[in-house]
């Protein structure tokens, strides 16, 4: 079952029976007391010049031919995608994402987050390293409130791992947020710069008990496709297949250990 697949029918409820006034932008300036949920019956016409402008506009054809798209597009690939919920901050385009296959909503910051998590998602991507202690320590607080609650977010310091793992010590359950191993490219914001500096990083996550989930990289400020591939296979892959071989070294070394006690 996709975990992100329940939002909350009452906050979807709340958000439609919010109360519009002037100062929100895109709202008539004699808008009176209108609910969000009603204003589709009435009547506006941004060509008649009904709503005041800056304003953007979401064709409900071509948001019907995009949800069938890209539904399609993941089944027949066997995709599992987290599309960036930044872009809209739009709840109920969110769960339209989810039903129509998303794995789960990315976020960039803890205020997105909550937003999804009053909306009832259950499985986020948070595209950035953690570092408040504040911030850490309400995300943990969200995990323990609500077990089947998932929480990804990325890690490329032995100092980032620190302060989750202090974070998590002081929620008593360190391994119940899931980290993703972020490789990078050189020269540009984040991310390890090398296998070696990434397999440091992700035995200091398990000697402090956190739960590593996988490796993540973004290949978005590269210019050309031989570029991406050659990133993809050796900044991305290749930790990947370098950590399941350490994972299988410790357990033939705890085997070991078994063994001999026995």
């Amino acid at each position: 079952m996709n975990l992100a697949a329940g939002p909350q029918s009452d906050a979807f409820d709340a958000l439609a029976a919010h109360i519009l006034s002037f100062l929100i932008i895109g709202s008539p300036p004699r808008v009176g007391k209108i609910e969000l949920g009603a204003v589709g019956r009435q009547g506006w016409n941004l060509l008649r010049g009904d709503l005041p402008f800056p304003l953007a506009v979401l064709s409900r054809s071509a948001l019907e031919h995009n949800s069938r798209w890209m539904r399609a597009f993941i089944e027949d690939n066997k995709l599992s995608i987290a599309p960036h919920g930044k872009t809209t901050m739009a709840p109920q385009l969110f769960r339209q994402q989810i039903e129509d296959g998303a794995w789960a909503i990315t976020v960039a910051t803890l205020q997105q987050l909550m937003v999804c998590r009053r909306f009832g998602f259950d499985r986020l991507l948070i595209a950035n390293e953690l570092i408040g202690a504040g911030e850490l320590d309400v995300i943990f607080g969200e995990l323990a409130a609500r077990p089947q609650l998932e929480i990804y977010c990325l890690v490329d310091s032995l100092a980032g791992v620190e302060r989750i793992a202090a974070a998590g010590r002081r929620s008593g359950d360190p391994a119940r947020l899931r980290l993703l191993l972020e490789m990078g490219i050189a020269g540009a914001r984040t991310g390890c710069r090398s296998l070696g500096q990434a397999l440091e990083i992700a035995r200091a996550a398990r000697q402090e008990g956190l739960t590593l989930a996988g490796v993540e990289g973004f290949e978005g400020v590269l210019k050309e496709t031989a570029a991406v591939d050659a990133f993809l296979e050796h900044g991305a892959r290749a930790p990947v297949v370098a950590l399941v071989e350490i994972r299988a070294r410790e357990e033939q070394e705890r085997a070991e250990i078994v063994r001999r006690v026995a």
